[in-house]
Parts: C-alpha cells; structure tokens; sequence
C-alpha cells in the first residue's frame, strides 16, 4: 500500500520557475524587508532588517498577485522544488544563504544584494545562469529569425538573423550576398511574416542589416558583449536538417576557445567549439550568462582538408563597429553594466 505524496514532485515548468525566482529575489531584498513582513503576516524588528526564511517565502506565494493567478496552487506543496530552485540561484549569485532560522525544510534564510544592468532589467535574461539552457532558449527563441533565399544556381539557401531593433535585423553579410534574399519572409517559430525594405552588408566586415516593413518580436534585455576564452557558449540558428519537414531552431553548446585572432584576409575573429553549420551564419552565439557575444561566421578550413574546420565568430566590438559604420540609424545593444 502506498499513500499519496502531498509534496508535488513534478518539475516546475519553465514558466512556473521564472515567476518562483523572479519572486524570491522581491521576497529577499533587505529593502523590501518590512513590506514583504506585513505581506505574511509577520511583525518586522525594529531598527533592524533580518534575512528572511524559506517559511515566509511560501505565504509570500501564496498572497495574491505575487504569482499569476492559479499557477501554483498550496506553495508548500511545491516544498521540494522550490528548495531546489533556491539552491540554484544561490549558485548563480542571485541569492546569498544566511544560515537556518527554524526546522530544517523550511528553515533557510536567505538574501539578496544582487543588481541588474540597464539593459538586463528590460527582461528576465539576468536568470540565465540559474535557469539554464532551456531558459536561454526559450528566451532567445523569440527574437532569432531565419532569413531564407535562392542561390544563383536556383538553390533554396538560408541563413539566420537576430532583431536588434524593432524593424532591424543582423546577420552575416555573406548571407546576404550568396543569395537573393527573398523579398517575403516566412517566420513559423514566432508565427507572423515580413517584407524585405533592404538590405546593408558591409564591404570590409562579415555582418550585414535587414531593413523590414513591421515591428518584429525581440529578445528583452538583448545585450551584446565581448566573449571570455573558456566560457560556455551556444550557437543558435537555423541549419537545414536533413530529413526533417520542418524548420528547426537548433541549440548547440561549446567553449569560447580563442578570444580574438585575425585571419589571413584581415578579418577580426574568435573561435568557439560548439558545432555551426550551413544555415547556422549570422545568428547570435550565447553565454551562459544570457548575453550575445557575437555572431556565427564562415568556418575556417583549409581547401580538400580532411581537418574539422574551426568554427569561427563575430565579437560584439567588431559588430558594433561595423553597424556604426552603416550608418543607418540603428546601434547594437551593448553592455555598459550601467
């Protein structure tokens, strides 16, 4: 005979854990200490803040309007992931733990001092390290387009492109120069289309603008910064798969394994191990940490080697350099970790 479990053991959904942290960094801040206590009923310490405890965490989810409205229905139930979820953003920074204030489950203090940039404060993208991929990709998903074609031998071609701006997208000026971008563009994965107004590759830098006729969905947040050698990053486009009937957004992780290198035609490169293929040019390469530090470009081999080629980057000072120079009234989001 066994009995039900009251705790709820199912993983929290990607949505759920987004609302928990998001809350749980509200709940800790020392600043809103005697708010957050008059939320759950709790008599505040004069002329002193405490770290507050996993205990009052769960009331806290539970007053209404913290959480949208049914999305975790009796907190404690979700007891077990919840802790879990605590744990990583301890890990990731986010929360600090201040030792044990009661019974072991829900006797946890914890607090935060944690600051978000400018730039991160317009999304959730300062959740990365804590979330992990399937965040990342959930996220980015949003804002990563494909950029489709034919070739001049008739070929159906395509490349990947990210929104920078609301009418703007960036991407690989070979991928736009290998193929007659189709005027009408087709976006399934964020579900809506577009028409081409132009297109501005640059002469000297492998990075190129679409100009389209409709605001288009972004990533919020989205921040560019230089890439760090050894850092875990992900390059994210759209590479045909072969026997596939759909497009796919494909997700593929690496380590930044040069930060900068100059190739023998001039151009400023970094090097990465997560595979790129064809397809994959001109889309966003991810850390970790939920910033882009650049962008896919064209592999580096040698003609009939039989070596796998280095998979080569754009960096984000490169990019911003180069759009600057296109002078079109647009600018690439970077971090100023203002």
């Amino acid at each position: 005979m066994s009995k039900e479990n009251y705790q709820q053991l199912q993983p929290l959904t990607l949505e759920q854990r987004v609302w928990v942290a998001i809350a749980a960094l509200n709940f800790f801040q020392p600043m809103c200490y005697r708010e957050n206590c008059q939320k759950i009923g709790k008599t505040p310490e004069e002329n002193i803040i405490r770290p507050l405890d996993t205990m009052g965490f769960l009331k806290y989810l539970a007053v209404n309007g913290v959480l949208p409205d049914k999305m975790l229905d009796k907190p404690e139930r979700y007891l077990q992931r919840i802790n879990e979820l605590l744990a990583r953003l301890v890990f990731s920074g986010h929360l600090s733990h201040a030792g044990k204030s009661g019974t072991p489950l829900v006797g946890d203090s914890y607090y935060t001092l944690y600051q978000a940039t400018g730039y991160e404060r317009q999304g959730v993208l300062y959740l990365t390290r804590a979330l992990g991929p399937q965040f990342l990709q959930w996220t980015y998903q949003r804002g990563t387009y494909q950029i489709t074609g034919v070739t001049p031998n008739g070929d159906v071609h395509a490349g990947t492109g990210i929104a920078i701006a609301p009418r703007w997208l960036m991407t690989c000026a070979h991928v736009l120069q290998d193929m007659k971008v189709n005027e009408r563009q087709t976006v399934p994965v964020q579900g809506c289309d577009y028409r081409v107004v132009r297109q501005l590759p640059h002469g000297k830098v492998d990075v190129g603008l679409i100009e389209v006729d409709r605001d288009l969905p972004e990533v919020q947040g989205l921040n560019f910064r230089d890439p760090h050698v050894g850092e875990r990053v992900y390059t994210f486009g759209f590479p045909r798969v072969p026997l596939s009937r759909e497009t796919t957004l494909v997700m593929q992780g690496g380590e930044v394994s040069v930060e900068q290198m100059t190739s023998l035609y001039g151009h400023d490169l970094f090097l990465f191990s997560a595979i790129a293929r064809p397809g994959n040019s001109g889309g966003p390469i991810l850390s970790e940490n939920g910033h882009a530090v650049g962008i896919v470009t064209q592999e580096l081999s040698e003609r009939d080697s039989q070596d796998h080629p280095f998979h080569a980057g754009i960096a984000t000072a490169t990019l911003a350099q180069a759009i600057h120079e296109l002078d079109c009234g647009v600018s690439l989001p970077v971090e100023t970790w203002q």
